[in-house]
């Protein structure tokens, strides 16, 4: 269905939805000096934000109005999840300024749906599209009830749209709500599985579980799959972190399509991810993707990404785990709760040998890390 101007305008300004939804005349360069005419012949904002009097702002409100009714249905309950296979994307569109093909916000409307209507108290934001959502930043920069996770290319600022530095983790109450997990040293490096396998255990799903999350909305971009840049994340990595994050909120989860524009790339991860929402278990990744540790680039990204945002969230149990393949962060994990059950089991047989605390402490630390 069309979203409605009121609810557009829950983060997009009345001109903007005005000048995108449809209500003004024939839109032309002479008369807006937002458009410009573009080398096919036709107009837009840009080279990537093209418009069509007859039918751009039609698709862009039904778009933003699927997403919506999709996580509304999620959230009470009349749908498990969900899959809004959805164009235009919207994560990159602002208050005031539609930007790379992006009108209106989806995600970010239909967030602002649920905590306004008492829907959901707490919303989690997972955005994966290879570039940042300085859109969905923008929209919840200074809100506690909505956490907004980025993980994408930045190439110290260089990459368009050249936001999302990992300094910027909110503002007033919102302080800690917003974290990205900025990539760089792209053309020195390569990037796919282990780098945001890394990001996945060592932020996104121990900070995901401490905010504990009504809903999960993922702002799914496929463009750091083969066949678009230079990055190259498998489908079956996606539908790993679908499956995990589907295991927050009592499951309800809704994931929106944002870039990704190579058709067999994208078939492959949509199909992977719907499979994972329908039950399917990921049971395996390819063997480079566990057994290769991330690049020294990554590593750091999310060194200083845990530094900013230790204050707000317990990472502990993974600060040695970030520059470790997969493989080998299990193994570390599982010889540490060895050593921990051996020592609590011999405290407990020899009481005088040891300190007692630290057999307290042991179920303690198991727990602590098998968050």
């Amino acid at each position: 269905r069309k979203a409605t101007n009121e609810e557009l305008e829950l983060i997009h300004s009345p001109e903007h939805v005005c000048k995108y939804g449809g209500m003004r005349n024939k839109i032309s360069p002479d008369d807006d000096k937002d458009f410009v005419k573009l080398k096919c012949g036709g107009i837009g904002k840009d080279e990537q934000t093209i418009w069509n009097d007859l039918c751009s702002a039609q698709a862009a409100r039904i778009a933003a109005g699927s997403v919506l009714e999709l996580a509304t249905k999620v959230a009470m309950g009349e749908l498990k999840n969900a899959f809004a296979l959805v164009r235009p994307p919207g994560h990159m569109a602002e208050r005031s300024e539609a930007k790379v093909g992006c009108y209106f916000n989806n995600v970010a409307i239909a967030a602002k749906y649920l905590t306004s209507q008492k829907l959901s108290n707490r919303v989690l934001i997972v955005d994966w599209d290879l570039e940042h959502g300085n859109g969905l930043q923008q929209a919840f920069y200074n809100d506690p009830n909505v956490l907004v996770i980025n993980i994408h290319r930045y190439d110290n600022g260089t990459y368009f749209p050249r936001t999302g530095h990992a300094t910027c983790e909110g503002a007033g109450e919102g302080k800690g709500f917003n974290i990205n997990i900025p990539f760089s040293g792209s053309t020195q490096a390569e990037y796919g599985d282990p780098e945001y396998l890394a990001a996945f255990r060592c932020v996104i799903k121990p900070v995901a579980e401490q905010f504990c999350p009504d809903i999960v909305l993922i702002a799914a971009g496929y463009n750091a799959m083969n066949g678009h840049d230079s990055y190259n994340v498998t489908a079956e990595c996606f539908a790993f972190m679908t499956q995990e994050l589907g295991r927050l909120a009592e499951g309800r989860i809704m994931i929106a399509l944002e870039g990704g524009y190579n058709l067999v790339s994208l078939s492959q991860a949509c199909e992977m991810c719907i499979r994972s929402l329908l039950g399917e278990q990921i049971t395996h990744l390819p063997a480079k993707s566990l057994k290769c540790a991330p690049n020294t680039f990554a590593v750091k990204a999310i060194e200083e990404c845990i530094t900013i945002h230790r204050k707000y969230y317990q990472f502990a149990p993974y600060l040695n785990h970030i520059s470790l393949s997969v493989y080998d962060a299990v193994k570390r994990d599982q010889e540490e709760v060895d050593t921990i059950t051996a020592l609590a089991s011999l405290s407990m047989q020899h009481p005088n040998n040891f300190n007692q605390a630290a057999a307290n402490n042991g179920p303690a630390l198991l727990q602590n890390r098998s968050v």
